[in-house]
């Protein structure tokens, strides 16, 4: 038996960064640490009494925030946009680009003009489906910038920017976005540069 030579392929790495601008507000929805526990309250069985509502906390409770306190977005969220968008453009599927590139950090920065409380009746999901009053941050004229490290053999720059604008318009980022019936969270590109 004779050996065969391997040849490995590499991996050949690229950066390209995308500034994005925010089309229409920034909903953000963050499950908050207030949640977490009352959600475990129910778990186990512990009842608490109810006090009054503090608004201001529950929205501040909802914003993504960076470790210098900078207001950020998950960076999942702008990948997950955009590989639902991948049917849409030629030559590009969803199994593809969800292994050909990845946005780094965990949170994204976000810059915006104003945060205001948004303030929306929503229904819950289950049986009951009880409606409710939710505050949340909404973030006007916002902007951010994507570094996207993406694999050169499978994914060229100009299809990686072609999501990102294509999932702006289509998907959007955070809560009650054009995926969901609403029209939050939409951008488009404004510049894309890569090394």
């Amino acid at each position: 038996m004779s050996e065969e030579e391997v040849r490995l392929e590499p991996v050949k790495l690229k950066t390209i960064s995308i500034a994005i601008e925010g089309i229409t507000p920034l909903l953000m929805n963050k499950f908050s640490d207030s949640q977490k526990e009352e959600m475990m309250d129910k778990h186990l069985h512990r009842t608490k009494q109810k006090g009054v509502r503090d608004i201001e906390k529950e929205v501040e409770e909802r914003i993504h925030k960076l470790p210098d306190g900078r207001v950020g977005f998950p960076s999942i969220g702008f990948k997950k946009a955009m590989v639902e968008v991948a049917p849409y453009l030629q030559g590009m599927n969803k199994k593809l680009a969800k292994g050909a590139f990845f946005i780094k950090g965990d949170l994204v920065p976000i810059e915006y003009d104003e945060m205001v409380i948004n303030e929306a009746v929503v229904r819950l999901s289950g049986a009951g489906r009880v409606a409710q009053v939710r505050y949340r941050p909404q973030f006007n004229n916002w902007k951010c910038v994507l570094h996207i490290q993406y694999n050169a053999n499978q994914i060229s720059p100009e299809q990686i920017v072609n999501l990102a604008n294509l999932a702006g318009f289509h998907i959007g980022v955070g809560d009650w976005t054009p995926q969901h019936d609403g029209q939050y969270g939409m951008f488009t590109v404004a510049t894309g540069e890569g090394e």
